[in-house]
C-alpha cells in the first residue's frame, strides 16, 4: 500500500471513529466541545488566518479592523458549530432532525411538480448547509439530487456521500449532472446546486459584481436553467439556535429571452445581501477571489 492510500485510510478511519465517538454524547457536551474548538481556532491555532482577513477586508473595505478582528473570532466559531453540529446532525433520527431543520415552505415546488416539471435550487455555503441538503429530502415527496465536487480521499467520499444521501438525497457528481438531467427529464425532480464555489477556470465563469468587485461564479446553474427552462428556485438558511436551523425557499424570477448572465447576477445579489446580514455565517476560509487575482 502506497503512502497516498493509507493517509487517506487513516483519515478516513480517524473521522469515522470521531463522528461516531460524538454520536453518543449529548447535545450540550458537543456544544461544550464546540465552543472550546472555537476558542482554540481563533486564538490558539488560527486556521487559513490571513485567507479569511483578506477575503473580508476585499468585501467589507469600509469596516475598520477591530470589525474585521469581529467577524474573523465569530467566524471560527460558527466554523468550529458547523463542524460538530454536522457531526452531531449524522446520528440523528429522522424525527429530531426534521425538529432541528424546519423547511418553512416546501410546497412551493407542488404546482410545478404535479404539472411534471423539474426544478432547480440553488443555494450557498451559508451557515449549515451540509444539514440542509441532508434533511431536504424529509420535507419534499419528490426525488431530489445534489451536484457535488467528488473529493480526492475515495475513502472518505465514499463514506460522506453515504450519510449525505442516508433521507433519501441522490448525490451526482459535476461530471454526470447532464447525463442525469437527460435521463431524469420525464421524472419531476429537484436538482439542488450549492453554487457560490469559485470556479476552476475562470474560461466560461461568469464574470459579475460581487461587494463591489468583479468576481467569476460558475456558469453551469445557468446553462442548465437556459437549456431546460425548468423554474429555479433560491434556499436561505437562518440559524434559530445551536444545531437548529430553517430554511425558507423562494423563486427567482427568470426570463429564458433575457441576456445570459442575468440570472448569476441575480444570484449573486440575492447572496451577497445574505452575507451583509450576517457576514460570520459565509465560508470565508475559501480564496473567493484568487481567479480574479490571477488575470489582473
Amino acid at each position: 500500500m502506497n503512502k497516498k492510500k493509507l493517509l487517506h485510510k487513516l483519515t478516513y478511519y480517524l473521522i469515522r471513529a470521531s463522528i461516531f465517538l460524538f454520536s453518543l454524547l449529548p447535545f450540550k457536551v458537543v456544544k461544550g466541545v464546540a465552543r472550546i474548538f472555537g476558542w482554540l481556532l481563533a486564538y490558539c491555532i488560527p486556521y487559513r488566518k490571513k485567507v479569511i482577513q483578506n477575503n473580508l477586508s476585499k468585501a467589507l473595505p469600509n469596516a475598520d479592523p477591530l470589525k474585521i478582528k469581529e467577524i474573523t473570532i465569530n467566524y471560527y466559531q460558527h466554523l468550529s458549530d458547523l463542524l460538530f453540529e454536522t457531526i452531531k446532525g449524522i446520528s440523528l433520527k429522522k424525527t429530531q432532525l426534521k425538529d432541528n431543520f424546519v423547511c418553512t415552505n416546501p410546497e412551493i415546488f407542488t404546482p410545478y411538480i404535479t404539472n411534471g416539471q423539474s426544478c432547480l435550487l440553488i443555494g450557498s455555503h451559508y451557515n449549515n448547509w451540509e444539514l440542509g441538503c441532508m434533511v431536504f429530502p424529509l420535507w419534499v415527496a419528490h426525488p431530489t439530487y445534489t451536484v457535488y465536487k467528488p473529493m480526492s480521499n475515495p475513502y472518505m467520499d465514499t463514506y460522506f456521500n453515504s450519510w449525505r444521501s442516508k433521507w433519501g438525497m441522490y448525490m451526482v457528481p459535476m461530471t454526470q449532472i447532464g447525463r442525469t438531467l437527460i435521463e431524469k427529464r420525464d421524472e419531476a425532480s429537484i436538482f439542488l446546486f450549492v453554487a457560490d464555489q469559485s470556479p476552476a477556470s475562470t474560461k466560461h465563469a461568469i464574470w459579475v459584481n460581487f461587494f463591489d468587485r468583479q468576481t467569476p461564479f460558475i456558469h453551469g446553474v445557468e446553462r442548465i436553467a437556459r437549456k431546460t427552462n425548468y423554474p429555479i428556485f433560491y434556499f436561505s438558511i437562518k440559524k434559530r439556535q445551536w444545531g437548529k436551523y430553517e430554511f425558507t425557499i423562494k423563486q427567482i424570477p427568470f426570463d429564458n429571452k433575457g441576456s445570459y448572465g442575468d440570472l448569476t447576477k441575480e444570484y449573486a445579489r440575492i447572496l451577497e445581501q445574505e452575507i451583509k446580514n450576517k457576514p460570520e455565517k459565509w465560508l470565508w476560509s475559501h480564496k473567493r477571489w484568487k481567479r480574479a487575482e490571477q488575470i489582473i
